[in-house]
């Protein structure tokens, strides 16, 4: 049984998933959550293989997955260098009834400081 043109979705023909153009910026806040292309596809209720054709036609779908992963991968960069490295945070506590701010050092952990020269620059583990 076929569908009548007024049951279709606007984004369906022939029952496939056509593209549209908010899923640029859907692509893009779903590329920063950390989801990759087989979890893209599965959102968008398309296969790998749509997918890629929307990834090779439609230039600001691509562009937003790209500037999404880059952002979440500045994100977690950011974030391991300052867990190598040590960073200064602030508790609150309560003191006689009022609330003060502590300042304090974390110390940066030498081991993932290791681990991630040794994943960016790999002649540094054979010269280690």
């Amino acid at each position: 049984m076929s569908m009548r043109p007024e049951d279709k979705t606007p984004s369906q023909e022939n029952g496939q998933v056509q593209y549209c153009a908010e899923y640029a910026q859907q692509a893009e806040r779903l590329s920063q959550l950390g989801l990759d292309d087989a979890d893209l596809a599965f959102f968008f209720g398309v296969n790998q293989g749509t997918l890629d054709q929307w990834k090779a036609e439609q230039l600001e779908f691509l562009t937003g997955i790209e500037i999404g992963r880059l952002t979440v991968e500045g994100i977690v960069e950011r974030a391991t260098v300052r867990n190598i490295t040590g960073y200064t945070a602030i508790k609150q506590r309560v003191l006689r009834g009022r609330v003060i701010e502590l300042e304090y050092h974390v110390r940066g952990d030498p081991w993932a400081g290791m681990e991630w020269l040794s994943l960016r620059k790999p002649s540094w583990v054979d010269g280690a």
